[in-house]
């Protein structure tokens, strides 16, 4: 009977059981790390947290066959720390990759330079993307660079309200997250619409782009994990202003939408035909250009249209988005690589 081989998981989200599991069935025991880093600590505390991550993987690599890191940050601070410490190296996998390219920002160019450095160094094998899209994409080699748009994962605290609880619609529309959105579009909108109310959960320095705030938003700043997903069940449909098309976000509050039974409009992007190829057909999750289009698509339904393309989007959630798919496309890399170097 064959040894089973060790893959060490480090992170900061992810489902390491479901890996886990499928991993067994081919011989490869993980053992897993992870440490979410919220959005409610600032920057220096998350990325000190991804740090220590990192820092941990480095030091314990010896003890496994491969490395497989979620979080690019914790991927780019284990590169840097193995130039210095580069004993015991394994082969190393990072997902995900997001690059947002800022012209003419020092930070911005500092941080591609880092992250193509890292990507084509001897510490990792793999970077695996979300869309082809991505800034970063074409400048990775082929035998570097992996796509894997298929991202899912399925809220507990959702089933459970859907399931046992009586859900009220608080607002007529919401929207949320904290990377790449455009919330001074979202204050133009609610000023163009005042018989309707926008709840929004967002940070401190969100909130600031949406001065002077209409009377119709309300702004929660505080809203995380049950709390975002309550905000989402209590809303008739989701509104997600993306700030940059070609930078890949809101797939989480998008998910969360579907599996509440929301329907979800978006601004768009290059990006969301990668994880759902057949979006044109959807009437659930709709894209717009311009606030005029957007204004006039939302003022085209009544309350029960929503409800019926709610009803279709989580029909849809439960048919397609499968956590275990995703993962037995990260068992795939996993794997392969091992393979590679027995």
């Amino acid at each position: 009977m064959h040894r089973k081989r060790s893959v060490l998981f480090v992170g900061d989200g992810g489902n390491p059981p479901i890996l886990k599991s499928l991993l067994n069935d081919r011989q490869i025991e993980l053992h897993a790390k992870v440490k979410p880093a919220s959005v409610k600590l600032s920057v220096f505390s998350r990325h000190l947290q991804y740090f220590r991550l990192a820092a941990f993987a480095v030091f314990s690599r010896r003890k496994f066959e491969a490395i497989f890191i979620w979080q690019q940050y914790v991927g780019l601070y284990y590169f840097m720390i193995s130039i210095v410490y580069p004993f015991y190296p394994r082969p190393c996998c990072v997902y995900y990759i997001i690059f947002q390219a800022k012209p003419r920002s020092l930070v911005s160019w500092t941080k591609r330079f880092m992250m193509i450095r890292m990507i084509h160094s001897q510490f990792v094998q793999k970077a695996i993307f979300l869309s082809h899209c991505d800034a970063l994409y074409p400048d990775i080699s082929e035998e570097k660079r992996v796509l894997l748009s298929t991202y899912t994962e399925r809220s507990s605290y959702i089933e459970e309200r859907l399931t046992n609880g009586f859900i009220r619609n608080d607002s007529d529309y919401f929207s949320g997250g904290v990377n790449n959105r455009d919330y001074s579009f979202l204050r133009r909108l609610a000023e163009s619409m005042g018989d309707k109310k926008f709840n929004v959960a967002c940070l401190p320095k969100d909130m600031a782009r949406m001065s002077p705030i209409p009377q119709n938003i309300h702004v929660d700043c505080h809203a995380f994990g049950d709390a975002f997903e309550e905000l989402i069940l209590s809303t008739k449909a989701v509104v997600l202003p993306i700030e940059d098309p070609n930078v890949t976000s809101g797939q989480i509050v998008c998910l969360r939408a579907l599996q509440s039974a929301k329907p979800v409009f978006i601004t768009r992007n290059n990006f969301i035909a990668d994880w759902m190829p057949d979006i044109a057909s959807l009437r659930f999750l709709v894209m717009y250009d311009e606030l005029d289009e957007l204004k006039s698509l939302l003022n085209g339904f009544k309350d029960s249209d929503l409800h019926q393309l709610g009803l279709q989007a989580r029909d849809y959630f439960l048919r397609h988005f499968d956590e275990k798919s995703f993962y037995r496309g990260i068992a795939d890399i996993i794997e392969a690589e091992l393979n590679r170097r027995q």
